[in-house]
């Protein structure tokens, strides 16, 4: 019998145009169980934060999930546990090896951090600028 080793996704937190963030591979929301997909919200809206519900589609957010490139590609392979911690009324925090990339599927960032919008008003989209706090931002 032949066992074959679990091939390594890469942790992928893509961009999906005028809506959510989709991630996968090996990580975990803080505080619930590991997963290895999920939608997470990036406009704001969701009544289930920090997933997608589908507010996007009715509230009118637009970011057609190509700007804000912030072009900082570290030579990381991103496999291993990632962490995503929802902040209270602010930000994405992401730690651990992971690729950000845009609704084209281009790398926009791959590194061990990233900072992403969670409140839908940020001028840098996906990455954070802290207008959640000029917006009163609430889970």
């Amino acid at each position: 019998m032949f066992f074959r080793k679990k091939k390594e996704r890469p942790n992928t937190i893509q961009v999906t145009a005028d809506g959510p963030f989709e991630v996968s591979g090996d990580f975990a929301v803080k505080g619930r169980e590991p997963l290895d997909h999920a939608f997470l919200c990036r406009c704001g809206a969701s009544k289930n934060k920090p997933f997608c519900d589908g507010s996007h589609q009715c509230t009118g957010f637009k970011d057609d999930g190509l700007s804000g490139k912030q072009p900082r590609v570290a030579e990381i392979k991103p496999v291993g546990r990632m962490t995503l911690n929802p902040v209270d009324g602010g930000a994405l925090l992401v730690n651990g090896p992971h690729q950000v990339l845009s609704a084209g599927g281009e790398i926009i960032h791959r590194g061990e951090t990233s900072v992403l919008c969670r409140c839908g008003n940020s001028a840098r989209k996906p990455f954070c600028d802290g207008r959640h706090a000029q917006v009163n931002f609430e889970n």
